[in-house]
């Protein structure tokens, strides 16, 4: 089942507390204080609708961007040309495990557990090499994603979402299932819209997303002539992984 089709009329305001400028404040260190090449284009897969994206090029970035979601991507183009950066970022209609750009990028990054996405191993493999092929020696990919032992520890339950704006409500029910043979947690979105009590859009999507431990990390990034440099919590450079934290950042690097 396709996922972030009509789901995507909700994705900004559902996200627009997200604090999107500590995110890109976070790429730049790990640019600053990581990268052994100097960064001036990046590669970004299973961008949505490019906040992350936006906010770099306005630091000065080229952004090539890919999705595999039509609707993410008009979403993402609007705010483009509302921002007068068509210079600055490309979209590319794309599936992150599947794509050919012809180019070597300074620094790849998939932002908002993209890499949860790829259920399968062949899926990870292929979009890991996909990285790899597009990297230039030395240049760094950053990635978040679910640490197995903290989803374990503190497993996900359901929870409710409302985005108020005068009469107008979103409302997300999200229901998640841990599957454990799969190291999955299957994620039940439902959303709708409602001006009073008048419901005005509704969307229903399954999201199938995988959680993963340093040893899996690793031994798949090797496999891809890539190299772990740095796992850490999120948006925490200087620290350790816990297993009190399930959003985890990891830093790896194109093989010279």
């Amino acid at each position: 089942m396709p996922v972030f089709q009509a789901y995507s009329q909700f994705y900004d305001r559902l996200y627009e507390k997200k604090d999107y400028p500590a995110e890109v404040e976070f790429i730049r260190s790990v640019i600053k204080k990581m990268s052994p090449i100097p960064v001036k284009n990046i590669l970004s897969l299973g961008c949505g609708t490019c906040s992350h994206d936006i906010l770099l090029a306005k630091n000065g970035y080229h952004v090539t961007s890919l999705d595999q979601s039509t609707t993410m991507l008009s979403n993402a183009q609007k705010k483009i040309k509302s921002a007068r950066l068509q210079k600055k970022i490309t979209l590319h209609h794309a599936d992150v495990r599947r794509f050919s750009l012809n180019k070597k990028y300074d620094f790849a990054m998939a932002m908002f557990n993209v890499i949860g996405y790829q259920v399968t191993n062949s899926d990870l493999t292929a979009m890991l090499q996909n990285v790899s092929n597009h990297l230039k020696p030395g240049g760094l990919f950053l990635f978040d994603c679910w640490y197995a032992p903290a989803v374990i520890a503190d497993p996900p339950t359901d929870r409710i979402k409302e985005i108020k704006a005068g009469k107008s409500r979103i409302i997300r029910l999200t229901q998640s299932s841990l599957l454990h043979r799969k190291n999955q947690i299957q994620i039940k979105f439902h959303v709708f819209s409602l001006t009073g009590n008048k419901k005005t859009a509704e969307s229903e999507e399954i999201h199938h997303m995988r959680y993963l431990s340093l040893p899996e990390i690793d031994g798949h990034l090797e496999a891809n002539n890539l190299h772990l440099l740095k796992a850490c919590p999120f948006l925490k450079l200087e620290a350790e992984v816990s297993d009190s934290e399930w959003d985890m950042f990891i830093v790896a690097a194109k093989k010279k």
